[in-house]
């Protein structure tokens, strides 16, 4: 905040409120925010340098919650029923605090326009401004509890895969294989975000109940799951019957690329050789010309600080590439590979930065789960 010269922060994200407030998510609306005739608005206003002028604007219903989850600030409004109303208290907690001409820092991606605008009336010499660079390198590197989550989120996303390769049949629609990982994630304690499924030759990734997965096929499962807010998606390949030679060769590349990003990885170590190791493994690899490789921050946000590549399939700048990883930043680090007989061979693992090296979570399954 001294560096971006601000004085204080609005945060309204899910996420960004979750982090400011030590892990509270308020439960109603932990998965959606629609609410009679407006939405849920969470506002923590952190002054800068002045934790104890902090506060949280929520909604009546968080008091029970909150009762027995209280959170660490002591100033606490829950009397916000639409996302102006939260704006409104929010720019009046500030001018209490002699704030209405300060520099402010808001998620402007989040903030709904009404709310915005309540602000700007409610402070009129305020200079507003993002918040999100701010933001996100506050989250890049995890504490101790947050990587339990991820690991734990990780580990349970690879069961899941595991165990649904072992109920696999002929047969089966790709939706019936993304609704056995909805209840297998639901079982080990995740909150199902979604399931890509390839199934065969064909590379389109829908959950769909057109298509089957049959004898002799392969299925790439890419699934994404939370764990109290924090983002774990792994990509694990099964094969109905016996895995053919050539199968087992091409997931073997895979598994050779991501090993050489999994191994530049390190505290110091600059972002960006993470791909450089994996593009100098891929043009090694006979099939590397039908590859894609990208790696990327994780945590409650996917594709989160770092971010190392402005050319993915998430559009982003590469503002870290040039930039030493740190012990506690997390990565996703994936490798497809799209075969015009076989269909997409991936493998997506998460890695955390540790004062040593790297260690992986989750890192079961990555050969050939056989099943049918």
């Amino acid at each position: 905040m001294d560096e971006a010269e601000i004085d204080v922060v609005l945060a309204c994200s899910p996420h960004n409120v979750q982090y400011l407030l030590g892990g509270y998510r308020f439960f109603l609306f932990a998965h959606g925010t629609v609410m009679g005739v407006s939405r849920y608005l969470p506002i923590v206003g952190y002054v800068r340098g002045r934790p104890d002028r902090a506060f949280l604007i929520g909604n009546p219903l968080e008091a029970g919650q909150q009762e027995l989850e209280p959170p660490w600030v002591v100033d606490v409004a829950n009397a916000a029923w639409t996302s102006r109303q939260s704006a409104e208290l929010a720019g009046r907690a500030l001018a209490q605090r002699g704030l209405a001409r300060a520099r402010i820092a808001v998620e402007e991606s989040f903030l709904p326009h009404d709310a915005h605008a309540a602000l700007a009336a409610e402070l009129p010499g305020a200079v507003l401004q993002d918040a999100f660079a701010v933001l996100e390198e506050l989250r890049a590197v995890k504490r101790p509890d947050e990587l339990v989550e991820l690991r734990e989120g990780a580990e349970a996303v690879v069961g899941s895969m595991r165990a649904v390769f072992g109920q696999a049949r002929p047969g089966m629609t790709r939706a019936e294989v993304a609704d056995l990982m909805r209840i297998e994630e639901s079982r080990r304690g995740l909150s199902f975000e979604y399931c890509l499924v390839n199934t065969g030759p064909s590379y389109n990734r829908t959950p769909s109940a057109a298509l089957r997965w049959e004898h002799g096929e392969l299925c790439c499962l890419d699934s994404g799951g939370s764990r109290h807010g924090y983002v774990c998606d792994m990509a694990r390949m099964g094969w109905m019957g016996d895995v053919p030679e050539r199968a087992r060769e091409l997931l073997a590349q895979v598994a050779h690329v991501q090993e050489a990003a999994r191994a530049v990885v390190a505290p110091g170590r600059r972002g960006g050789d993470i791909l450089e190791a994996a593009h100098a493994a891929q043009r090694a690899c006979a099939n590397g010309g039908g590859m894609d490789f990208v790696a990327h921050g994780m945590g409650l946000v996917s594709h989160e600080v770092p971010r190392l590549t402005s050319t993915g399939v998430v559009s982003y700048p590469a503002d870290h590439a040039d930039r030493p990883l740190e012990a506690g930043m997390v990565l996703s680090i994936e490798t497809d590979l799209r075969d015009p007989e076989l269909g997409l061979i991936k493998l997506e693992d998460t890695v955390a930065v540790t004062p040593n090296g790297f260690e992986a979570f989750g890192d079961q399954g990555r050969d050939w789960n056989v099943t049918g």
